[in-house]
């Protein structure tokens, strides 16, 4: 019976050793988002570019312009069409949510900002966000197109409301 009790407080014993080894490291990775919250750097990747126990990325194997092609040519154009009849949807629902018309260009200039301002963000932090980079690709990828179509109609590609798209 001794030796029942003895191997049950053994089992006890190991368990809270590992227990308070875990609780050990999630206490030390708090520090270290702490301290990484108080310097600004909290997007930084806490260790060997894994973030929360995620698999690490694969390295591309396409540039960053061949992913934006592929993106804007294959996924996003079965996803959301093309990109004259989704930025005309995108310019509508602004204009009705704003009371300001942007032209399907001016749509598509908007979110480049948007992309390279995160692009700015990150590389201050010394930090490279290489889909803020295929997002903006990919948005010049469908400036083009939206392009291409406006002029096909002889629409104005910034500022007027042009009557063709309208009706």
């Amino acid at each position: 019976m001794n030796n029942e009790k003895f191997m049950k407080q053994e089992e006890t014993n190991e368990y809270l050793e590992a227990r308070n080894k875990e609780w050990a490291s999630w206490a030390r990775m708090g520090k270290v988002i702490a301290a990484n919250a108080i310097a600004g750097t909290r997007n930084q990747p806490l260790w060997n570019n894994d973030t929360w126990g995620q698999p690490k990325a694969k390295p591309p194997t396409e540039t960053v312009l061949q992913e934006a092609h592929n993106l804007i040519t294959g996924a996003r154009n079965k996803t959301y069409g093309d990109a004259i009849d989704d930025y005309t949807r995108v310019s509508n629902v602004f204009e009705a949510l704003t009371g300001v018309y942007l032209s399907p260009a001016q749509c598509i200039v908007f979110m480049t900002v948007l992309k390279q301002c995160r692009l700015v963000t990150n590389l201050e932090k010394q930090l490279w966000h290489r889909d803020s980079a295929v997002d903006t690709a990919g948005y010049l990828g469908c400036l083009e197109t939206v392009v291409d179509a406006l002029k096909a109609v002889d629409a104005p590609l910034w500022g007027e409301t042009p009557e063709t798209l309208t009706q």
